[in-house]
């Protein structure tokens, strides 16, 4: 049986109440909005909604993107761990994989960033990011608050992100650092070699579940992961034989139903858990349960 790995979204930060990632990103409005224009939050998808922030900032005030960045790097220093951050670090699962760019549980843990011990020295991106703590290892995949620079953000920082993990991924990385060589990690499954220097490595061998994420369709290079797995199953044959499960509450059944039809599509399990509605809490942990006793 595979061992188990823990992807873990922004909505447990707003479990509990205290500042969420709605008041960062309304903060974020009031104060780069440029005068006399108006940016509405709505439905729209945050790195899009991002794009609006910035373009339009830049366009009236000359805002750097530099500066933007450092902003979201620094409201993110004021979300607080919760009864949930205690509770996924109490199962026996060593890595956490996060799109979260916030040291809450490293906080909880009474630690700082620590070093970063990934392989492969980044600035931008987040394949190889990765900080150890005695027996957990967090992969901030989408960056760190210690590093504005690589905060996944915007429609260019998404795209250049999927542009390096198919090259990692069908391609290989050579050279990247140190002389450290990747082959082609789809060949490197293939063989039984995968080292896990990335997270995406673990998408091929783990069992990840999927906690508290939207995993909207602007994550496209999430969501390419999820269809190039299953086209290598069903079309090159590969035993790639560990399961994806995502999390989600019941009462989206019916507005998600597009959505889940995606990731049964992909490969991947979804479960359906109660009380999310009224008590956000306990949703959490039937989910942390559900996922002790898998």
């Amino acid at each position: 049986m595979p061992e188990k790995a823990l992807f873990i979204g922004n909505d447990i930060n707003n479990a509990a109440g205290g500042y969420s990632w709605s008041k960062l990103i309304d903060d974020l409005i009031q104060e780069f909005s440029p005068p006399g224009i108006t940016i509405k939050k709505g439905t729209k998808p945050f790195p899009m909604l991002y794009e609006e922030i910035f373009l339009k900032s830049a366009r009236v005030t000359g805002l750097k993107e530099k500066t933007l960045k450092s902003r979201i790097a620094s409201n993110t220093k004021r979300l607080e761990a919760n009864q949930i951050h205690e509770e996924i670090l109490s199962l026996d699962i060593s890595h956490i994989f996060t799109t979260n760019y916030d040291l809450t549980f490293q906080r909880l843990l009474g630690k700082g960033e620590v070093k970063n011990s990934g392989k492969v020295r980044e600035f931008t991106y987040s394949l190889f990011r990765k900080y150890e703590y005695a027996s957990h290892v967090f992969w901030h995949i989408h960056g760190i608050e210690t590093l504005p620079r690589s905060i996944t953000l915007g429609y260019e920082h998404y795209s250049g992100y999927l542009q390096r993990m198919r090259t990692y991924v069908v391609n290989g990385l050579t050279k990247t650092y140190k002389n450290s060589d990747f082959p082609s990690l789809i060949k490197r499954v293939r063989y039984n070699k995968v080292t896990h220097d990335s997270w995406i490595d673990f998408f091929f061998t783990h069992d990840i579940h999927i906690v508290g994420f939207n995993f909207s369709l602007v994550e496209m290079h999430l969501w390419w992961l999820l269809v190039f797995r299953e086209r290598a199953r069903v079309q090159a044959k590969m035993d790639i034989d560990n399961n994806i499960y995502y999390y989600y509450p019941e009462k989206y059944e019916k507005s998600s139903r597009e959505k889940l039809d995606l990731f049964e599509t992909n490969g991947v399990k979804t479960v359906a858990l109660p009380d999310y509605r009224t008590k956000p809490l306990q949703y959490y942990r039937n989910v942390i349960s559900e996922i002790g006793s898998s």
